[in-house]
Protein backbone atom coordinates (compact mmCIF):
# COMPACT_ATOMS: atom_id res chain seq x y z
CA UNK A 1 0.00 0.00 0.00
CA UNK A 2 1.30 3.46 -0.91
CA UNK A 3 1.66 5.98 1.86
CA UNK A 4 0.98 9.67 1.50
CA UNK A 5 4.01 11.93 1.47
CA UNK A 6 4.71 14.11 4.50
CA UNK A 7 4.13 17.14 2.26
CA UNK A 8 0.64 15.90 1.37
CA UNK A 9 -0.15 15.25 5.01
CA UNK A 10 0.95 18.69 6.08
CA UNK A 11 -1.26 20.27 3.43
CA UNK A 12 -4.31 18.47 4.80
CA UNK A 13 -3.69 19.08 8.49
CA UNK A 14 -5.49 22.08 9.98
CA UNK A 15 -4.76 23.37 13.45
CA UNK A 16 -6.89 26.00 15.14
CA UNK A 17 -4.74 28.67 16.74
CA UNK A 18 -5.99 29.49 20.22
CA UNK A 19 -7.19 32.98 21.04
CA UNK A 20 -4.09 33.53 23.15
CA UNK A 21 -1.84 32.49 20.26
CA UNK A 22 -3.65 34.92 17.98
CA UNK A 23 -3.27 37.74 20.45
CA UNK A 24 0.44 36.99 20.72
CA UNK A 25 0.70 37.46 16.97
CA UNK A 26 -1.03 40.84 17.07
CA UNK A 27 1.60 43.57 17.23
CA UNK A 28 0.04 46.99 17.78
CA UNK A 29 2.29 49.97 18.38
CA UNK A 30 -0.10 52.47 19.93
CA UNK A 31 2.63 55.05 20.62
CA UNK A 32 3.83 55.27 17.04
CA UNK A 33 0.46 55.03 15.30
CA UNK A 34 -0.80 58.02 13.30
CA UNK A 35 -2.75 60.37 15.57
CA UNK A 36 -5.87 60.78 13.49
CA UNK A 37 -7.67 62.91 16.03
CA UNK A 38 -5.23 65.81 15.68
CA UNK A 39 -4.67 65.62 11.94
CA UNK A 40 -6.74 67.94 9.80
CA UNK A 41 -4.96 67.39 6.50
CA UNK A 42 -7.19 66.17 3.70
CA UNK A 43 -4.17 64.25 2.39
CA UNK A 44 -3.93 61.89 5.37
CA UNK A 45 -4.88 58.43 4.21
CA UNK A 46 -6.73 56.02 6.46
CA UNK A 47 -5.86 52.47 7.38
CA UNK A 48 -9.20 51.55 5.86
CA UNK A 49 -8.36 53.15 2.50
CA UNK A 50 -4.90 51.57 2.45
CA UNK A 51 -6.48 48.18 3.10
CA UNK A 52 -9.08 48.78 0.44
CA UNK A 53 -6.38 49.45 -2.17
CA UNK A 54 -4.46 46.35 -1.13
CA UNK A 55 -7.50 44.08 -1.44
CA UNK A 56 -8.52 45.64 -4.76
CA UNK A 57 -5.42 43.99 -6.23
CA UNK A 58 -5.73 40.73 -4.28
CA UNK A 59 -9.45 39.99 -4.56
CA UNK A 60 -11.00 40.46 -8.00
CA UNK A 61 -14.33 38.76 -7.23
CA UNK A 62 -17.61 40.45 -8.08
CA UNK A 63 -18.51 40.41 -4.39
CA UNK A 64 -15.55 42.58 -3.48
CA UNK A 65 -15.73 44.79 -6.56
CA UNK A 66 -19.32 45.68 -5.64
CA UNK A 67 -18.28 46.60 -2.11
CA UNK A 68 -15.28 48.57 -3.36
CA UNK A 69 -17.46 50.72 -5.59
CA UNK A 70 -19.76 51.51 -2.68
CA UNK A 71 -17.08 52.81 -0.31
CA UNK A 72 -13.95 53.81 -2.25
CA UNK A 73 -14.95 57.45 -2.56
CA UNK A 74 -15.88 57.75 1.12
CA UNK A 75 -12.61 56.90 2.88
CA UNK A 76 -9.69 58.59 1.11
CA UNK A 77 -9.04 60.89 4.08
CA UNK A 78 -9.78 60.69 7.75
CA UNK A 79 -12.36 63.48 7.53
CA UNK A 80 -14.19 61.69 4.74
CA UNK A 81 -14.12 58.43 6.66
CA UNK A 82 -15.58 60.01 9.80
CA UNK A 83 -18.24 61.80 7.77
CA UNK A 84 -19.30 58.60 6.00
CA UNK A 85 -18.61 56.13 8.82
CA UNK A 86 -22.24 55.04 9.19
CA UNK A 87 -22.55 54.32 5.49
CA UNK A 88 -19.26 52.38 5.49
CA UNK A 89 -20.32 50.41 8.56
CA UNK A 90 -23.62 49.55 6.93
CA UNK A 91 -21.90 48.44 3.72
CA UNK A 92 -19.53 46.19 5.67
CA UNK A 93 -22.37 44.56 7.61
CA UNK A 94 -24.47 44.11 4.48
CA UNK A 95 -21.69 42.43 2.52
CA UNK A 96 -20.60 40.25 5.47
CA UNK A 97 -24.17 38.88 5.53
CA UNK A 98 -23.98 37.75 1.90
CA UNK A 99 -24.20 33.95 1.84
CA UNK A 100 -21.14 32.16 0.44
CA UNK A 101 -19.42 35.44 -0.36
CA UNK A 102 -15.99 35.27 -1.94
CA UNK A 103 -15.01 38.49 -0.18
CA UNK A 104 -15.15 37.44 3.47
CA UNK A 105 -11.39 37.68 4.01
CA UNK A 106 -10.96 41.29 2.80
CA UNK A 107 -14.19 42.40 4.47
CA UNK A 108 -13.12 40.99 7.84
CA UNK A 109 -9.73 42.65 7.52
CA UNK A 110 -11.36 45.97 6.64
CA UNK A 111 -13.53 45.83 9.76
CA UNK A 112 -10.29 45.81 11.74
CA UNK A 113 -8.83 48.67 9.71
CA UNK A 114 -11.96 50.71 10.35
CA UNK A 115 -11.58 50.07 14.09
CA UNK A 116 -7.96 51.24 13.88
CA UNK A 117 -9.07 54.49 12.29
CA UNK A 118 -12.13 55.26 14.42
CA UNK A 119 -11.00 53.76 17.75
CA UNK A 120 -13.49 54.98 20.41
CA UNK A 121 -15.95 56.02 17.69
CA UNK A 122 -15.96 52.42 16.46
CA UNK A 123 -17.04 50.94 19.78
CA UNK A 124 -20.79 51.66 19.37
CA UNK A 125 -20.63 49.43 16.28
CA UNK A 126 -18.75 46.60 18.00
CA UNK A 127 -21.79 44.65 19.16
CA UNK A 128 -23.32 44.52 15.67
CA UNK A 129 -20.03 43.44 14.13
CA UNK A 130 -19.54 40.80 16.82
CA UNK A 131 -22.95 39.32 16.00
CA UNK A 132 -22.30 39.37 12.26
CA UNK A 133 -18.79 37.89 12.51
CA UNK A 134 -19.85 35.27 15.06
CA UNK A 135 -22.59 34.11 12.72
CA UNK A 136 -19.87 33.21 10.20
CA UNK A 137 -18.44 30.67 12.66
CA UNK A 138 -21.27 28.23 11.93
CA UNK A 139 -19.43 26.76 8.98
CA UNK A 140 -17.17 23.86 8.04
CA UNK A 141 -14.97 26.23 6.05
CA UNK A 142 -11.81 26.23 8.17
CA UNK A 143 -10.35 29.21 6.30
CA UNK A 144 -13.40 31.32 7.07
CA UNK A 145 -13.24 30.32 10.73
CA UNK A 146 -9.58 31.33 10.75
CA UNK A 147 -10.34 34.73 9.20
CA UNK A 148 -13.19 35.37 11.61
CA UNK A 149 -11.06 34.44 14.63
CA UNK A 150 -8.27 36.70 13.39
CA UNK A 151 -10.61 39.64 12.87
CA UNK A 152 -12.13 39.35 16.33
CA UNK A 153 -8.69 38.95 17.90
CA UNK A 154 -7.57 42.27 16.48
CA UNK A 155 -10.80 43.98 17.53
CA UNK A 156 -10.32 42.85 21.14
CA UNK A 157 -6.75 44.06 21.08
CA UNK A 158 -7.81 47.53 19.94
CA UNK A 159 -11.00 47.88 21.98
CA UNK A 160 -10.40 46.08 25.28
CA UNK A 161 -10.11 49.28 27.34
CA UNK A 162 -13.65 50.21 26.36
CA UNK A 163 -14.96 46.67 26.58
CA UNK A 164 -13.93 46.05 30.18
CA UNK A 165 -16.07 48.99 31.26
CA UNK A 166 -19.10 47.38 29.66
CA UNK A 167 -18.68 43.71 30.52
CA UNK A 168 -22.23 42.81 31.67
CA UNK A 169 -23.72 44.29 28.50
CA UNK A 170 -21.14 42.55 26.32
CA UNK A 171 -21.79 39.22 28.02
CA UNK A 172 -25.57 39.30 27.84
CA UNK A 173 -26.36 41.40 24.74
CA UNK A 174 -23.75 39.95 22.44
CA UNK A 175 -23.43 36.29 21.47
CA UNK A 176 -20.80 35.58 24.14
CA UNK A 177 -23.13 33.78 26.48
CA UNK A 178 -24.84 31.96 23.62
CA UNK A 179 -21.50 30.78 22.26
CA UNK A 180 -20.65 29.29 25.66
CA UNK A 181 -23.47 26.79 25.08
CA UNK A 182 -22.65 26.15 21.41
CA UNK A 183 -22.76 22.53 20.23
CA UNK A 184 -19.37 22.83 18.51
CA UNK A 185 -16.40 22.50 20.83
CA UNK A 186 -14.11 24.88 18.96
CA UNK A 187 -16.80 27.61 19.08
CA UNK A 188 -17.19 27.16 22.84
CA UNK A 189 -13.44 27.26 23.24
CA UNK A 190 -13.19 30.45 21.23
CA UNK A 191 -15.90 32.13 23.28
CA UNK A 192 -14.19 31.08 26.51
CA UNK A 193 -10.70 32.15 25.43
CA UNK A 194 -11.80 35.50 24.05
CA UNK A 195 -13.91 36.49 27.05
CA UNK A 196 -11.22 35.27 29.45
CA UNK A 197 -8.80 37.76 27.91
CA UNK A 198 -11.20 40.52 28.97
CA UNK A 199 -12.00 39.03 32.39
CA UNK A 200 -8.38 39.38 33.42
CA UNK A 201 -8.65 43.11 32.78
CA UNK A 202 -11.62 43.58 35.13
CA UNK A 203 -10.93 44.86 38.64
CA UNK A 204 -14.38 44.13 40.14
CA UNK A 205 -14.50 40.36 39.77
CA UNK A 206 -16.99 40.06 42.61
CA UNK A 207 -19.66 42.06 40.82
CA UNK A 208 -18.92 40.51 37.45
CA UNK A 209 -19.01 36.90 38.69
CA UNK A 210 -22.29 37.56 40.49
CA UNK A 211 -23.79 38.81 37.24
CA UNK A 212 -22.49 35.85 35.23
CA UNK A 213 -23.64 33.27 37.79
CA UNK A 214 -27.09 34.87 38.06
CA UNK A 215 -27.43 34.39 34.30
CA UNK A 216 -27.34 30.62 34.93
CA UNK A 217 -30.83 30.89 36.42
CA UNK A 218 -32.18 31.50 32.92
CA UNK A 219 -29.53 29.55 31.01
CA UNK A 220 -28.34 26.48 32.95
CA UNK A 221 -27.07 24.99 29.69
CA UNK A 222 -24.09 27.37 29.90
CA UNK A 223 -22.60 25.62 32.94
CA UNK A 224 -19.94 23.66 31.06
CA UNK A 225 -18.98 26.59 28.85
CA UNK A 226 -18.81 28.94 31.82
CA UNK A 227 -16.52 26.50 33.61
CA UNK A 228 -14.31 26.53 30.51
CA UNK A 229 -14.40 30.33 30.53
CA UNK A 230 -13.30 30.55 34.16
CA UNK A 231 -10.52 28.05 33.54
CA UNK A 232 -9.27 30.03 30.54
CA UNK A 233 -9.18 33.10 32.75
CA UNK A 234 -7.04 31.24 35.29
CA UNK A 235 -4.89 29.44 32.74
CA UNK A 236 -1.26 30.44 32.42
CA UNK A 237 1.60 29.33 30.21
CA UNK A 238 3.70 26.15 30.48
CA UNK A 239 0.94 24.15 32.21
CA UNK A 240 0.66 26.57 35.11
CA UNK A 241 -2.07 28.83 36.44
CA UNK A 242 -2.06 32.52 35.57
CA UNK A 243 -0.79 34.92 38.24
CA UNK A 244 -4.35 36.25 38.61
CA UNK A 245 -5.76 32.77 39.32
CA UNK A 246 -5.65 32.82 43.16
CA UNK A 247 -7.75 35.99 43.30
CA UNK A 248 -10.26 34.53 40.85
CA UNK A 249 -10.45 31.23 42.77
CA UNK A 250 -11.21 33.05 46.02
CA UNK A 251 -14.07 34.98 44.43
CA UNK A 252 -15.48 31.90 42.70
CA UNK A 253 -15.43 29.82 45.91
CA UNK A 254 -17.13 32.68 47.74
CA UNK A 255 -20.04 32.31 45.31
CA UNK A 256 -20.65 28.65 46.25
CA UNK A 257 -23.22 29.37 48.95
CA UNK A 258 -24.97 31.86 51.22
CA UNK A 259 -22.45 31.42 54.03
CA UNK A 260 -19.80 33.39 52.18
CA UNK A 261 -21.94 35.14 49.53
CA UNK A 262 -24.31 37.32 51.52
CA UNK A 263 -25.26 39.98 48.96
CA UNK A 264 -26.77 37.93 46.11
CA UNK A 265 -28.87 34.78 46.07
CA UNK A 266 -27.19 32.81 43.34
CA UNK A 267 -28.13 29.40 41.87
CA UNK A 268 -25.78 27.64 44.28
CA UNK A 269 -25.92 24.17 42.73
CA UNK A 270 -25.25 25.54 39.23
CA UNK A 271 -22.32 27.54 40.58
CA UNK A 272 -21.03 24.28 42.07
CA UNK A 273 -21.40 22.51 38.72
CA UNK A 274 -19.51 25.36 37.06
CA UNK A 275 -16.69 24.98 39.55
CA UNK A 276 -16.61 21.24 38.81
CA UNK A 277 -16.30 22.00 35.09
CA UNK A 278 -13.43 24.39 35.80
CA UNK A 279 -11.63 21.80 37.91
CA UNK A 280 -12.11 19.01 35.36
CA UNK A 281 -10.67 21.21 32.61
CA UNK A 282 -7.75 22.22 34.82
CA UNK A 283 -6.78 18.62 35.56
CA UNK A 284 -6.19 18.07 31.85
CA UNK A 285 -3.78 21.00 31.49
CA UNK A 286 -2.12 21.95 34.79
CA UNK A 287 0.86 19.89 35.91
CA UNK A 288 0.79 18.42 39.41
CA UNK A 289 3.57 20.62 40.78
CA UNK A 290 1.60 23.73 39.75
CA UNK A 291 -1.72 22.85 41.38
CA UNK A 292 -0.99 24.59 44.70
CA UNK A 293 -3.00 27.76 43.93
CA UNK A 294 -6.22 25.76 43.54
CA UNK A 295 -5.58 23.28 46.35
CA UNK A 296 -4.57 26.08 48.73
CA UNK A 297 -7.66 28.15 48.01
CA UNK A 298 -10.04 25.22 48.43
CA UNK A 299 -8.38 24.18 51.68
CA UNK A 300 -8.60 27.75 53.00
CA UNK A 301 -12.28 27.74 52.10
CA UNK A 302 -12.78 24.46 54.01
CA UNK A 303 -11.24 26.08 57.08
CA UNK A 304 -13.47 29.15 56.80
CA UNK A 305 -16.61 27.05 56.41
CA UNK A 306 -15.57 24.83 59.33
CA UNK A 307 -15.46 27.89 61.56
CA UNK A 308 -18.82 29.07 60.23
CA UNK A 309 -20.31 25.64 60.95
CA UNK A 310 -19.30 25.95 64.58
CA UNK A 311 -21.34 29.15 64.62
CA UNK A 312 -24.43 27.01 63.86
CA UNK A 313 -25.33 27.88 60.30
CA UNK A 314 -26.71 24.36 59.97
CA UNK A 315 -27.87 22.84 56.69
CA UNK A 316 -26.82 25.73 54.43
CA UNK A 317 -23.23 25.39 55.59
CA UNK A 318 -23.30 21.60 55.10
CA UNK A 319 -24.61 22.06 51.58
CA UNK A 320 -21.88 24.57 50.76
CA UNK A 321 -19.18 22.28 52.15
CA UNK A 322 -20.60 19.42 50.09
CA UNK A 323 -20.42 21.48 46.89
CA UNK A 324 -16.81 22.28 47.68
CA UNK A 325 -16.09 18.62 48.45
CA UNK A 326 -17.34 17.58 45.01
CA UNK A 327 -14.80 19.86 43.35
CA UNK A 328 -12.05 18.70 45.69
CA UNK A 329 -12.96 15.07 44.98
CA UNK A 330 -12.43 15.62 41.25
CA UNK A 331 -8.88 16.77 42.01
CA UNK A 332 -8.27 13.86 44.37
CA UNK A 333 -9.65 11.20 42.01
CA UNK A 334 -8.13 12.39 38.73
CA UNK A 335 -5.50 10.05 37.35
CA UNK A 336 -5.76 7.90 40.49
CA UNK A 337 -4.34 10.74 42.57
CA UNK A 338 -1.75 11.92 40.06
CA UNK A 339 -2.71 15.58 40.49
CA UNK A 340 -2.31 15.77 44.27
CA UNK A 341 0.85 17.79 45.03
CA UNK A 342 0.82 17.17 48.81
CA UNK A 343 -1.05 13.95 49.70
CA UNK A 344 -0.40 14.16 53.45
CA UNK A 345 -1.73 17.71 53.61
CA UNK A 346 -4.81 16.68 51.63
CA UNK A 347 -5.32 13.82 54.03
CA UNK A 348 -5.19 16.18 57.01
CA UNK A 349 -7.54 18.64 55.32
CA UNK A 350 -10.19 15.97 54.86
CA UNK A 351 -9.85 14.35 58.27
CA UNK A 352 -10.06 17.74 59.99
CA UNK A 353 -13.52 18.09 58.47
CA UNK A 354 -14.61 15.01 60.44
CA UNK A 355 -14.66 17.15 63.58
CA UNK A 356 -17.23 19.62 62.25
CA UNK A 357 -20.43 19.40 64.33
CA UNK A 358 -23.95 19.17 62.89
CA UNK A 359 -22.80 18.08 59.44
CA UNK A 360 -25.57 16.57 57.31
CA UNK A 361 -25.55 12.85 56.47
CA UNK A 362 -25.16 13.63 52.78
CA UNK A 363 -22.13 15.81 53.48
CA UNK A 364 -20.63 13.14 55.74
CA UNK A 365 -21.08 10.57 52.98
CA UNK A 366 -19.29 12.81 50.45
CA UNK A 367 -16.47 13.41 52.92
CA UNK A 368 -15.96 9.71 53.62
CA UNK A 369 -15.97 8.95 49.89
CA UNK A 370 -13.24 11.55 49.33
CA UNK A 371 -11.10 10.12 52.14
CA UNK A 372 -11.57 6.59 50.80
CA UNK A 373 -10.61 7.66 47.28
CA UNK A 374 -7.49 9.41 48.57
CA UNK A 375 -6.33 6.38 50.54
CA UNK A 376 -6.99 3.90 47.72
CA UNK A 377 -5.47 5.92 44.85
CA UNK A 378 -2.61 3.96 43.28
CA UNK A 379 -0.61 7.12 42.52
CA UNK A 380 -0.74 8.41 46.08
CA UNK A 381 2.09 7.58 48.44
CA UNK A 382 1.39 7.98 52.15
CA UNK A 383 3.39 6.90 55.17
CA UNK A 384 1.92 3.93 57.03
CA UNK A 385 1.59 6.07 60.14
CA UNK A 386 -0.50 8.63 58.24
CA UNK A 387 -2.75 5.93 56.81
CA UNK A 388 -3.28 4.38 60.25
CA UNK A 389 -3.99 7.77 61.81
CA UNK A 390 -6.51 8.59 59.08
CA UNK A 391 -8.30 5.24 59.46
CA UNK A 392 -8.49 5.71 63.23
CA UNK A 393 -10.00 9.16 62.84
CA UNK A 394 -12.62 7.83 60.44
CA UNK A 395 -13.53 4.87 62.65
CA UNK A 396 -13.43 6.96 65.81
CA UNK A 397 -10.74 4.86 67.48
Amino acid sequence: MKTKSSHHKSENTFKFLTFSERLANVNIDIIHRIDRTESYSEDVETYFFEGLQKWRDLNLTQHFVTFYREVSSKCQSFHLLVHHQNAIVQSLKTHLRVKNSLAYQPLLDLVVQLARDLQTDFYPHFQDFFLVISSLLNTKDTELIEWAFTSLSYLYKYLWRMMVKDMPAIYRKSLYSTLLAHHKAHIRNFAAESFAFLLRKVSDLDGLFSFIFLDLNEHPEKVEGLGQLLFEMCKGVRNMFHSSAPKAFRVILQKLGPITETEKELPWNLVGETLNSLVETATAYIHTEHFDPLFNTIEESFLELSQKMVECHGSECSEQIERLLKAYSILVAHGHGSKIPHPERSCKTLTDLLHIPNMSLSCCHSLLESISTLLLNENVTLAVAVINETVNKVTGN
